[in-house]
């Protein structure tokens, strides 16, 4: 228990310094809204405490699991909307394009047989799907917002031509979709060199270090009294109450004839 909480201890100074050191540059560099990572950490945080109790009851009922995934569809499609910056205009846009990125992926993952579909698998892989669908809708939002607002006098030409809304703004919309990927697609991209050493490293660090002592013998060797190893391994043989005569000592696990250098246990 006490291991536990200066583990923790360390754990939230750290986090606390970190917030520091993000809050004073953004602070000294003059950027809005300069207190946003404090306060999604703090959020974060406490959703996790709370999400960790409810979680914990509801990952084995499938029927739980899909309400679960629904909140999150929901929640993400609500701040997704908020990111954008045009109210509610922009909901229902921003509900199918999560629903259908989030769904289309999950539907082929599990049809395919590439993950189990179990309650446990669909939670988890649920929330990753969904949770990037919300990072590309909100970005692609706010990218096609900014092109839109750059080039508007293109826009205009294009209306003034007779050309539909959705004509005018068709090449904007595909430089923003491809700028929301490219997060994604480099993080993906560079997987092996970037992401995943860390992830190895970190699983590493979780491993138990296995203590250091006396050397085990293996499994079909016997110690004697007198502190040789016999590895016949013979069934229904008994340890020796003596010492191994010299004449027939014990190297490598093969009997033979006495050589110089015969080791022994301490």
């Amino acid at each position: 228990m006490t291991g536990d909480l200066h583990v923790l201890t360390q754990s939230l100074l750290g986090v606390l310094v970190l917030v520091v050191v993000a809050t004073s540059v953004l602070w000294g560099y003059g950027v809005p809204h300069r207190f946003a990572p404090a306060l999604a950490i703090a959020r974060g945080a406490v959703q996790l405490a709370l999400v960790s109790l409810v979680l914990s009851g509801v990952i084995t009922d499938g029927r739980w699991v899909a309400v679960v995934l629904a909140v999150m569809c929901a929640v993400a499609t609500w701040t997704a909307t908020r990111r954008i910056g045009r109210g509610t205009a922009t909901l229902g846009i921003v509900a199918v394009a999560v629903l259908a990125g989030a769904g289309v992926a999950l539907l082929i993952v599990f049809a395919t047989g590439a993950i189990e579909l179990s309650p446990r698998y669909a939670l988890a892989i649920g929330g990753i799907v969904i949770g990037n669908a919300m990072t590309v809708a909100a970005l692609a939002g706010r990218r096609f917002l900014e092109i839109v607002d750059s080039r508007w006098e293109e826009v205009e030409g294009w209306l003034a031509l007779g050309a539909t809304p959705r004509q005018s703004t068709a090449e904007l919309t595909r430089v923003a979709v491809h700028s929301a990927l490219i997060p994604a697609t480099d993080q993906t991209k560079t997987t092996g060199l970037v992401t995943l050493p860390g992830a190895f490293v970190g699983g590493d660090l979780r491993r138990p270090v296995p203590a250091r002592g006396r050397p085990v013998p293996d499994r079909g060797a016997r110690v004697h009294h007198g502190g040789r190893v016999d590895h016949r391994g013979r069934r229904g043989a008994r340890a020796r109450s003596g010492p191994v005569p010299a004449d027939r000592p014990v190297l490598n696990g093969l009997s033979g004839p006495s050589r110089p250098g015969t080791r022994q246990l301490p």
